[in-house]
């Protein structure tokens, strides 16, 4: 029986891919040169800190948060770091204070929050309120009929979830963040496959993934139908006056539907929750008929969010996670010990080269590169975000080498 696959996860990012593991994440980013260059953050689990948030339920709303945070942070980072040229020191140094302030910014966590309250706010309106609305002027009331209005809602909601996906998916620049996220992918089913994560490998695997997040969302959609439905049940039972809301002035009806859209609101921790519990569980008894049915409609959506990838995007997806196993066993265990050993030894991955590290601060990345000699046993020096090394323009990033 093969040995259990340690946990790994990530997400596409601006010319890049993010790979999360339990220490932190990995962010690798493919220069517009076709070198690669990986940044490591440390990023330890709030439920990790704080076991409670680990129990069933609770850990789906945590991951979701979590998720979100590091997401947005991994991407304001990309972004940074779009336009800057590692052979081009003059542009560096001439961005150098621009980076500095990003970095700043992000790690404040302001310009975070402040990307994270807009997304909520703009998938809030656009995927809870608005089928709302939209279904109640069309006439079904929802507090007459609960589960016939949310059953239609929902529908709608999916609707216009795959329309959403499908409409952006026509842009250019988007395109290319859905073949970073095939690639993602193809490098996690590699690893949790127990093969050896190289470019090679991962080449060979699907696009698609049963623990993405497009199939989340779509976890999310479904549960939501059911959940939402007790809403106004609940309330008529509490208040009897609220049904007639319905009936009355222009205002009433407005009073009656922030109501029970804002409760759809604070509902939708709990329905993360409980869709995070069905794709744990799918995955888990991922053999059985009934799971891979429950299976099918995310794996199809996810034919719309990732695109096959070219083999420089699949070198970046494959170099970031390597990274994350590599600061995963390199990781302090339950007993303090340093990773996984055999013989006494700490064991490192074979496709990962051990490199002379500084770990960064919380939040804040470490980046190593190759100084001196162009071969595997160059000398290296760690540099943080930000810093301009100075080095002859032939020299070769971390991990430019075979992935």
């Amino acid at each position: 029986m093969r040995e259990p696959v340690a946990p790994v996860g990530g997400q596409a990012v601006i010319e890049g891919v993010m790979m999360r593991s339990k220490p932190g994440y990995a962010v690798g980013l493919l220069r517009k040169s076709g070198k690669v260059d990986v940044v490591w953050f440390d990023a330890v689990s709030f439920a990790r800190r704080h076991p409670v948030f680990a129990k069933p339920f609770l850990r789906g709303m945590t991951a979701l948060f979590e998720s979100m945070v590091i997401g947005v942070r991994a991407l304001m980072f990309s972004a940074s770091e779009q336009e800057i040229e590692e052979n081009d020191e003059k542009q560096v140094r001439a961005r150098d204070k621009a980076k500095k302030k990003a970095e700043k910014l992000q790690m404040s966590g302001f310009a975070t929050g402040l990307m994270v309250v807009f997304s909520l706010v703009f998938g809030l309106g656009l995927f809870v309120a608005l089928p709302n609305i939209i279904i109640e002027l069309l006439g079904i009331k929802e507090v007459d009929e609960p589960f016939l209005f949310n059953m239609v809602s929902g529908l709608t909601r999916i609707v216009m979830f795959v329309a959403y996906i499908a409409l952006i998916s026509l842009m250019k620049d988007i395109r290319r963040v859905f073949q970073f996220h095939g690639a993602e992918h193809k490098a996690v089913n590699c690893h949790e496959a127990g093969q050896k994560v190289t470019l090679a490998n991962a080449k060979k695997f699907t696009t698609l993934h049963p623990r993405c997040g497009t199939s989340f969302m779509f976890f999310v959609l479904l549960v939501a139908i059911l959940l939402f439905a007790f809403v106004p049940l609940a309330l008529n039972a509490a208040w009897p006056w609220f049904r007639e809301l319905a009936g009355g002035v222009t205002l009433d009806i407005v009073v009656q539907k922030s109501i029970i859209i804002g409760l759809h609101i604070l509902l939708l921790p709990i329905v993360s929750g409980i869709a995070y519990e069905f794709i744990r569980l799918s995955w888990k008894f991922r053999s059985h008929a009934v799971c891979r049915v429950l299976m099918a409609p995310g794996l199809a959506l996810q034919k719309l969010t990732t695109k096959e990838p070219e083999d420089s995007q699949v070198k970046v997806a494959v170099m970031a996670l390597n990274e994350a196993l590599r600061r995963q066993e390199a990781a302090p265990g339950p007993a303090g010990q340093v990773g996984p050993s055999e013989n006494g030894k700490k064991r490192q991955p074979a496709s990962v080269r051990p490199v002379r590290r500084e770990a960064g601060s919380a939040g804040r990345g470490t980046r190593s590169r190759d100084v001196a000699g162009s071969g595997t046993g160059g000398r290296r020096k760690t540099e943080k975000p930000g810093n301009a090394v100075s080095r002859p323009k032939s020299t070769r990033r971390a991990g430019q080498g075979k992935a």
